[in-house]
């Protein structure tokens, strides 16, 4: 599955996982996405962190079936929902993801030009 992923591969719990098969889940995905939106916007060169966050978002996108049901997983050969159907922990990682796109998208705060020495 990752072959056709490799800026924004698929993730997994850990190597080795054998729950369910260890396939890949939505909400780790995802979280990944919003991990370099927030962290692309600590940088000044944005675009290269933006680039592969935008690409972890492309892989969720890409294997929530169109009936829109997120399910825990989507499995490392086919994209195929797996285990627990409708995770709300999934649908609210991809939020947050989006979220973190859309502020990273508008923000006008250059966060490299703010000092973060802590003073005495």
């Amino acid at each position: 599955l990752n072959r056709n992923h490799p800026l924004g591969p698929a993730i997994g719990r850990h190597e080795g996982d054998g729950y369910y098969g260890g396939n890949a889940w939505f909400l780790l995905t995802a979280g990944f996405a919003e991990y370099y939106y927030r962290y692309a916007a600590v940088l000044r060169n944005r675009e290269e962190i933006r680039a592969k966050a935008d690409a972890f978002l492309e892989t969720v996108l890409t294997y929530i079936p169109e009936n829109g049901q997120m399910a825990e997983q989507f499995s490392k050969v086919d994209g195929k929902p797996v285990g627990a159907l409708d995770l709300t922990w999934s649908y609210a990682a991809l939020l947050s993801a989006v979220l973190a796109r859309e502020e990273l998208a508008r923000s006008s705060i250059r966060y490299d030009a703010i000092p973060l020495a802590c003073e005495r």
